[in-house]
């Protein structure tokens, strides 16, 4: 209701219908009644409880916490948090100086940059100092509390004035009294005794005032400042089954406002509060919905690349669908440990003895060599990326050739895929061995497959020639299936996983 939107701020009041107000809006309400809901019978506000508890947990941490706040505060104190933060930032006196961050990054930078120590002071304490002239300013510093201030020199007629401010951006912090007595050579001293004027310093050049005792910048341009909401987690679940709260929300309406989630809404007794005992009813809880459908997380996955915001109570199952999540190295011993399109890049930096990541083409058949002594070869499609893994083993005296995809997360939604092997031999195509499967999903976390592991036919290794196995490929994606659809209902769906068919069996379209 308030032009321009602020944030909600305890007391927070409710109609019947959902509608919310701050106190300093219900206030100017005639009657007390909803404005929007006055003649569709919404009533009239009352306080909001749950809400109050709500708004307060939600935190924000100050935008000024790269210059060194580290507190988090209520999103609807952040406003009067910024204007007392005494990390604010400033600027740096020196004309012509980018500098900006706070008053106690500008000591640091002011002795690293402009070679300058500080001037310590002590409150309630005579200094007497002797400075040159041709230095147009000088930074003072109480250590107690770490203020810091600016004396400044500059020229007044045919005389010579001195300044004197407090560096920082909220001038609404604790007012200080100093008193200035400078003098000259052959030259009447003269004092004065005023209120330490605060000024802002900000990013720009350079601007001398002896007159009214005030250095100040040109102002930056307005920066947009993005916030993050911190909010306990218990404050998304429900109280009774402790899972994510997903709409519908209910809530009683007794003075606590004890929530439930759908399900457990529908294992409660409607008529009297489970949690306190008060007599009433539930009825939806329309706000907590609003928050709980705005409330996102990153995926945790977003370190190996992931760059979504999720619902919060949908992260669960983005996270067990989400393709980046990590898997290893086919690479024995090897720590590696990131999203399959970071797999790629990690082969052909730290494993170029494998050969280069092959790019194939889904529904074409390949030709692929590999040395005996090779135990892996990678390569992707090139349509959506997907890494794949063909290996090779020993098992029962026979040599395993197996195709896998990498990846963590294999089930449904994830595309899936089959495949067909042929292992060339000398004889000629009649004696070639061949199967076709479904093609598994492996997230590498012991290194490469074991032989019988997803996809793989064997070839006695009397049959195999020279020091190298001849193979040739193909990879086509599966249908996505129709919802309900039970697998393997089909005449066509694929073998189960590892089982080979004749080396006569037909590619199945």
């Amino acid at each position: 209701l308030h032009p321009p939107p602020v944030p909600l701020k305890p007391p927070i009041f409710r109609c019947e219908l959902g509608y919310l107000a701050c106190a300093a809006c219900r206030s100017q309400l005639p009657g007390n009644w909803c404005s929007f809901c006055v003649h569709g019978g919404g009533g009239a506000y009352a306080l909001c409880p749950g809400l109050d508890i709500l708004v307060r947990g939600v935190k924000v941490p100050c935008p000024y916490d790269v210059y060194g706040c580290r507190s988090h505060v209520p999103c609807c104190d952040a406003v009067d948090h910024q204007r007392r933060c005494p990390c604010a930032p400033c600027g740096c006196p020196e004309p012509g100086c980018a500098f900006r961050g706070s008053p106690a990054m500008l000591l640091d930078h002011i002795d690293a940059e402009h070679t300058r120590p500080a001037i310590v002071l002590r409150y309630g304490r005579a200094r007497s100092l002797s400075l040159p002239l041709a230095r147009r300013w000088h930074v003072l510093v109480e250590p107690q509390r770490r203020a810091v201030f600016l004396l400044s020199l500059g020229a007044l007629g045919a005389g010579a004035a001195v300044s004197l401010i407090c560096v920082r951006a909220n001038a609404a912090a604790m007012p200080r009294r100093c008193s200035l007595l400078p003098s000259m050579e052959k030259r009447e001293q003269q004092g004065c005794s005023k209120k330490a004027k605060v000024e802002e310093l900000t990013e720009g050049h350079g601007r001398q005032d002896a007159e009214n005792g005030a250095l100040a910048l040109l102002p930056a341009e307005t920066q947009r400042v993005d916030l993050t909401l911190k909010l306990d987690r218990a404050y998304l679940h429900c109280p009774i089954c402790t899972l994510p709260l997903k709409p519908p929300i209910f809530r009683f309406q007794c003075a606590a406002e004890h929530l439930a989630c759908n399900k457990c809404y529908a294992e409660l007794p409607k008529h009297h509060c489970y949690k306190c005992g008060h007599i009433g009813c539930f009825c939806r809880n329309i706000t907590l919905e609003n928050v709980v459908g705005s409330a996102r997380i990153p995926c945790p996955y977003k370190v190996y690349g992931c760059r979504a915001d999720v619902v919060y109570h949908e992260a669960a199952g983005h996270q067990r669908a989400c393709r980046f999540a990590p898997c290893g190295c086919p690479e024995e011993g090897c720590p590696f440990v990131g999203s399959p399109s970071m797999l790629r890049g990690h082969i052909a930096a730290e494993h170029p003895r494998f050969g280069p990541i092959l790019s194939v083409p889904y529904g074409f058949e390949w030709n692929l060599t590999m040395e005996q002594a090779q135990r892996w070869q990678a390569f992707f499609g090139q349509e959506d990326g997907s890494v794949f893994l063909v290996s090779q083993g020993e098992l029962g005296g026979a040599t395993t050739i197996s195709l896998v995809c990498v990846r963590a997360n294999g089930g449904a939604p994830a595309p899936q895929y089959k495949c067909r092997v042929v292992v060339v031999l000398p004889g000629g195509d009649n004696d070639n061995t061949m199967m076709v499967s479904k093609v598994r999903s492996s997230a590498l976390s012991g290194g490469a497959p074991a032989p019988d592991h997803g996809a793989f036919v064997g070839t006695q290794r009397e049959l195999l020639s020279g020091e190298s196995v001849w193979l040739r490929i193909r990879i086509d994606p599966l249908p996505v299936p129709a919802a309900g659809a039970a697998a393997g209902a089909t005449p066509n769906s694929a073998p189960p996983d590892g089982a080979g068919r004749s080396r006569r069996s037909k590619w199945q379209r």
